[in-house]
């Protein structure tokens, strides 16, 4: 296994992808918070996305990827009970959809917080099971919350940018509309089939996403000129994806990054893979509506605006069909 300092100086002198440190920027006056936010801009602009250092404590990370760990390490028949159901989008899932091999853990501060205030039974036993594993839950709380406030300085770096206030985006982001999802990806011991993904193409739904990994990789990017790159693990780093809310706020100017887990052709083989994501959504009664700096002269908005709540129904129908095989 590599050491931090190997795979940190490995992967700096291989990735495409800019790397931002936003250690100052919490510290920092209106000036220099715009040079950093200008820098934020010009990644996302070049490539659409950026790794960002020092933006949540390593032992965050590495308390979650551990008990991540134990988690998937249950019963089959333990972790299915808390399997999603009754639209309710927590707890435990697994899929071979469309060649995809992975499980996941999903969470929310619905049940996180010792308040739960939802009638749903799924998120009541997930509330339940992490209550019944403190190490756990407190693993994935100390995340939850340092991705947020992550998250939160990414979206006033974003509003500087666009020249407006710089609590724009993040009074529109209450922390109970954010969600963490661990996923584990399988162990694959045989040749994958032509075409067959860890995780096939896609982009991710809120404004946006951080995402952690191991140090087995097997992520790429596109970027905004349509080239696939690797976007391999660095440690003490989060890779940021611009989400489909945020293309839709700024009228494509900032795209949603897609992205995918390849597995090799040449591959005879693949040791099991450890994620961990976070995901930065507008609350529910928000409208996402294109922001006026976002418009050239002449311009339209080309989308109508939308609640929060009515766009993630019209994505979860989406989704549904596809899973269907519908049209």
């Amino acid at each position: 296994m590599n050491s931090i300092k190997q795979l940190e100086q490995q992967t700096t002198s291989s990735t495409q992808i800019p790397i931002l440190d936003f250690h100052q920027f919490i510290f920092s006056d209106f000036a220099s918070k715009q040079a950093i936010a200008s820098e934020v801009l010009q990644t996302i602009e070049e490539v659409g996305c950026f790794y960002l250092k020092n933006c949540v404590p390593q032992n965050a990370i590495d308390q979650a990827f551990g008990n991540a760990n134990g988690f998937f390490a249950l019963p089959e028949a333990e972790k299915r009970q808390l399997a999603w159901k009754d639209g309710a989008a927590l707890g435990y899932f697994y899929t071979k959809y469309n060649g995809d091999f992975r499980e996941a853990f999903v969470f929310g501060e619905a049940v996180l917080t010792d308040r739960i205030d939802t009638d749903s039974p799924v998120a009541q036993q997930v509330h339940q099971h992490l209550g019944h594993h403190p190490a756990f839950r407190d693993a994935v709380q100390q995340l939850f919350t340092a991705c947020h406030d992550a998250g939160n300085r990414i979206l006033k770096a974003i509003a500087i940018a666009l020249n407006l206030p710089e609590s724009y985006f993040s009074d529109r982001h209450p922390q109970q509309a954010d969600y963490g999802l661990l996923h584990r990806y399988y162990e694959v011991s045989e040749p994958p089939q032509p075409g067959e993904a860890r995780f096939e193409e896609h982009t991710d739904w809120g404004s946006l996403s951080l995402l952690f990994q191991d140090e087995n990789g097997g992520l790429e990017v596109c970027t905004n000129a349509g080239e696939w790159i690797a976007a391999p693990p660095l440690p003490n780093t989060a890779i940021v994806f611009i989400a489909d809310v945020m293309q839709r706020w700024t009228n494509d100017k900032f795209p949603a990054t897609k992205h995918r887990v390849l597995m090799p052709a040449n591959a005879r083989s693949l040791p099991e893979r450890y994620s961990l994501a976070f995901f930065l959504s507008p609350g529910d009664d928000t409208e996402i509506a294109c922001i006026e700096n976002c418009l050239d002269a002449g311009e339209s908005p080309k989308y109508t605006p939308i609640l929060t709540k009515e766009y993630y129904k019209q994505k979860t129908e989406d989704l549904a069909k596809r899973f269907n095989g519908s049209k």
